[in-house]
């Protein structure tokens, strides 16, 4: 499946293509971290366990039941999504981290940002669900306002 994406000046917001037509969103709250999105049928929500901690829990998008987690390796910019009972890897594929990927086994998805400011990109995905590339998306933003956040 490729999919394009293009996101709001801020980043908060991506809006997730196929072709011309849109195939689901993603979104993130400014304040808190939280975020949801839909893609492909699968929509969720994430509730990270305060703002420095290490985890964040992905739940259905009432918010009520738990379909897994990601948990951060701040240092090595690197995570692990758990999604019902799978474990796939998260790592930037570039210093610049204008490239990402998930892994497990032979499924995978690749995140390619194509816009000089990062706002809008590529994503090649095989064998994944939404659910696990909606995960690739917070991870990355959740990896780039912690970022932000230290470098201030």
């Amino acid at each position: 499946m490729t999919l394009t994406w293009t996101t709001s000046l801020g980043g908060r917001e991506y809006r997730i293509f196929r072709g011309k037509l849109i195939a689901g969103l993603f979104k993130t709250s400014v304040w808190k971290g939280d975020g949801y999105g839909e893609l492909n049928g699968y929509m969720i929500t994430f509730k990270p366990k305060g703002f420095w901690q290490s985890e964040t829990i992905i739940f259905d998008i009432e918010g009520k039941r738990e379909l897994g987690s990601i948990t951060y390796k701040f240092w090595k910019q690197r995570a692990e999504i758990k999604y019902e009972g799978e474990i796939y890897h998260f790592r930037y594929t570039s210093w610049t981290h204008q490239s990402w990927e998930v892994t497990k086994d032979n499924d995978f998805a690749n995140f390619k940002s194509t816009g000089f400011w990062k706002n809008k990109g590529d994503v090649y995905s095989e064998g994944l669900s939404g659910a696990v590339v909606l995960s690739a998306f917070y991870t990355h933003q959740h990896f780039t306002r912690i970022n932000a956040s230290a470098a201030v």
